[in-house]
């Protein structure tokens, strides 16, 4: 079978999807892989907060004779001194057959006198200025939302809702890792608000605190002229039937699956 021959068969699934199964070709393995991207650092004085990393959770072929790099995305910087956060890095798997499979880091919240929260795979909410835009990356469905705005600082996007006045948008739910939804890429809070996006739903900071470590969510921004909360890290996981055909990342089982989880950048090897 040639290169030209060989289609990909890739399909986001939305919070409210169950998992599409994909057609292996011979040589490969069907997988489903949740990407997300690192998460936005919140802004300082009257800051807004950052935006959750994109999330997008596909279905590929992966061929079990081939090497596939993963690349996670580092997380964002709180601003300070009336200075923006910095946005989250991008999260990507690329090897043979699949090219490159992408998500987008989220937008720095906005921070200070016309603040501007900063686009994203979610945006950064605002600080006194307008609020960044989610799905930078173009998907469809949508890797995440819209920044807030509010004039106390604005809650950045998530990876389920965009930011509400002062509060971050939710992250998004999957049961990949074991069974269980767990959240991710939640948005942190605006300088005075608190935010949906924390702890258990997907990781993004209360105002001037740091995202949950591996979530992807945003950081809370900040009303001082301190340093705002740091957006976190992402992660990779990769799910199929049977026994292990790779080795990489941490390797444990969900029911019938072996799992990958990558939580720092590394290598999918084949046996």
């Amino acid at each position: 079978m040639s290169v030209k021959s060989f289609i990909v068969s890739e399909s986001y699934i939305s919070t409210k999807r169950y998992n599409i199964a994909n057609t292996a070709v011979p040589g490969s393995v069907s997988v489903s892989i949740l990407l997300v991207a690192g998460g936005g650092g919140g802004g300082a004085s009257n800051g807004g907060g950052g935006g959750g990393g994109g999330f997008r959770l596909l279905n590929a072929a992966l061929y079990y004779t081939t090497n596939y790099s993963v690349v996670i995305g580092s997380g964002g910087s709180g601003g300070g001194a009336s200075t923006a956060g910095s946005s989250g890095s991008n999260t990507y798997i690329t090897g043979f057959g699949i090219g490159t499979l992408s998500t987008t880091g989220g937008g720095g919240g906005g921070g200070g006198a016309g603040g501007n929260g900063l686009n994203g795979g979610s945006g950064g909410g605002s600080g006194l200025g307008s609020s960044g835009t989610g799905n930078l990356g173009g998907y469809s469905p949508v890797e995440g939302y819209n920044g807030g705005t509010n004039s106390a600082g604005g809650g950045g996007g998530g990876a389920g809702a965009a930011g509400f006045g002062t509060t971050g948008g939710i992250g998004a739910p999957s049961n990949i890792l074991n069974g269980s939804n767990v959240y991710y890429a939640g948005a942190g809070a605006g300088r005075s608000g608190s935010t949906n996006g924390g702890g258990s739903n997907g990781g993004g900071g209360a105002p001037s605190t740091s995202a949950s470590a591996n979530t992807g969510g945003g950081g809370g921004g900040w009303s001082g002229t301190g340093s705002a909360g740091n957006g976190s890290s992402g992660i990779l996981i990769i799910s199929y039937p049977g026994s292990a055909l790779f080795t990489g990342g941490t390797i444990t089982t969900n029911g019938a699956n072996t799992v990958h989880t990558f939580t720092t950048s590394g290598t999918l090897s084949h046996l």
